[in-house]
């Protein structure tokens, strides 16, 4: 008998279902070296397969009723997690432009240094690219810069001096000086120009910043004013850009008063389309045979149809 409950009691114990793991389990397993680099023969089991979670980033969400979703917790609801996911996205994505970006800023700042436009940058590329893979083809590209190199610094005549001073009009020394005059003179214009253009597009992105932060304040007040706002931008925003297309940049005051008008035209439009209040119906006066004696005193119908068309206010 001994050995028959052993044996009934080893056969109940292989029965027993395999014993449910807690997420600190699973969290503890999963931090030991041996769970990484060893395979789970259960793993592949059917059951194992149906208690995998799902692989992030399919885009399915697990089919719950409105019921199972309720009694989730907030961290644990399929949305919730969904949204998460999309971060992380975001996330990953923005790491991968941070380090071109970074290049194009260094870039940016070199040209400016530099004083060179983009066609300048784009031309030098280009020539570099032709020595790396075409040298023939880039030689006539290098002569021209070679040439304005020449002029630049009076090693060579503007065709023009040249033939001054071949037909004796001027002598050499004269040449070059007329030479070198010139070409002062269009740097001194070329780097006066750029200055220009330098303290324009300052000018501009300071007026820029002066009005986006003047608009910005702005929305901010009536955000604190009018808790719609958020679902009336869009359309406030459509109408000061209809009203300030193919204009200057308005002044910050001006932006400020072009966002306000447009405020105010989206409430006027949005107030058109609600109903009309209920009017409160105007009581009936009495006529004056149906009162016998003074104010609010009327006299007792003296037929049914008398009854009705009282009723009725006939």
């Amino acid at each position: 008998m001994p050995d028959a409950q052993t044996e009934s009691g080893s056969s109940s114990d292989n029965a027993k279902p395999a014993k449910v793991e807690t997420p600190l389990d699973v969290v503890r397993s999963a931090l030991k070296p041996e769970a990484a680099t060893k395979p789970d023969a259960s793993a592949s089991g059917p059951e194992s397969q149906a208690t995998q979670p799902q692989k992030e980033g399919d885009g399915k969400l697990p089919e719950l009723t409105p019921e199972e979703e309720a009694k989730l917790p907030f961290h644990k609801h399929p949305r919730w997690k969904e949204v998460l996911a999309d971060r992380d996205s975001w996330k990953t994505k923005a790491r991968e432009f941070e380090e071109p970006a970074k290049q194009f800023q260094q870039v940016q700042e070199f040209m400016t240094k530099s004083n060179l436009t983009p066609p300048e940058v784009a031309d030098g590329f280009m020539v570099m690219s032709l020595m790396r893979n075409n040298p023939a083809e880039a030689l006539p590209h290098l002569r021209r810069y070679i040439t304005e190199i020449e002029l630049l610094t009076g090693q060579r005549l503007p065709d023009d001096i040249q033939e001054k001073v071949e037909s004796g009009m001027i002598t050499e020394d004269a040449g070059k000086e007329l030479a070198k005059a010139r070409i002062d003179s269009a740097t001194s214009r070329s780097r006066l120009e750029q200055m220009t253009q330098q303290q324009t597009a300052e000018r501009t992105a300071t007026a820029n910043r002066s009005v986006q932060s003047a608009v910005d304040s702005w929305e901010q007040q009536v955000k604190a004013t009018d808790p719609d706002f958020g679902r009336k931008r869009a359309y406030v925003m459509s109408i000061i850009q209809a009203t300030i297309a193919g204009k200057p940049m308005p002044s910050a005051a001006d932006a400020v008063l072009i966002s306000q008008r447009a405020y105010e035209q989206v409430n006027k439009d949005l107030k058109s389309f609600m109903p009309a209040p209920n009017r409160t119906a105007t009581p009936a006066t009495p006529r004056s045979s149906d009162v016998s004696s003074g104010p609010g005193n009327a006299a007792p119908p003296k037929t049914a149809l008398d009854a009705v068309k009282r009723a009725l206010g006939g």
